[in-house]
């Protein structure tokens, strides 16, 4: 099998495994934990709602996006967060255990940058519309997710 039938198979399943943790998570209940994904601007958190921009850095094809979560336990986490379309499949993946800082309302949050692997360059990006989703468990294995629909925008 080749680099790219094989990066194609990890792609399939990593996209698979995050949306069969959407599909688990869809239930509703109200203890559950709230992940958000957004842009920490100034002292408020602005999370990304279905049709809004995802900024991505021209050059460096990145998104520097803000993880944010409600109802989860510990200093601690493991973040994966996949980024896709129906045209061009991954765009980018991004797996990771962080520290997420406190927020005033008890919240815990934390700042990554997602690199848009996936495309040649912004041109092909640009103004398309794509599935983000990130997923948290936190250290006592609680899990939460947020699957949003944004537009690749050009960051300002």
């Amino acid at each position: 099998m080749g680099a790219s039938a094989s990066r194609s198979s990890v792609v399939l399943i990593v996209l698979s495994s995050l949306a069969a943790g959407a599909c688990a998570g869809d239930e509703g209940d109200p203890a559950d934990p709230t992940v958000e994904v957004g842009y920490q601007q100034a002292e408020a958190f602005a999370p990304i709602e279905a049709g809004d921009p995802c900024w991505v850095s021209e050059p460096n094809l990145t998104a520097d996006l803000t993880v944010r979560t409600v109802g989860m336990s510990g200093e601690a986490g493991t973040i994966t967060c996949a980024m896709f379309d129906d045209e061009l499949g991954s765009i980018a993946y991004w797996h990771s255990q962080r520290l997420f800082a406190e927020t005033d309302d008890g919240g815990r949050q934390v700042t990554l940058r997602l690199v848009l692997d996936g495309a040649d360059d912004f041109a092909q990006i640009d103004g398309r519309d794509a599935t983000l989703q990130c997923e948290v468990i936190d250290e006592g294995g609680v899990f939460g997710d947020r699957m949003v629909d944004v537009v690749l925008t050009r960051a300002q």
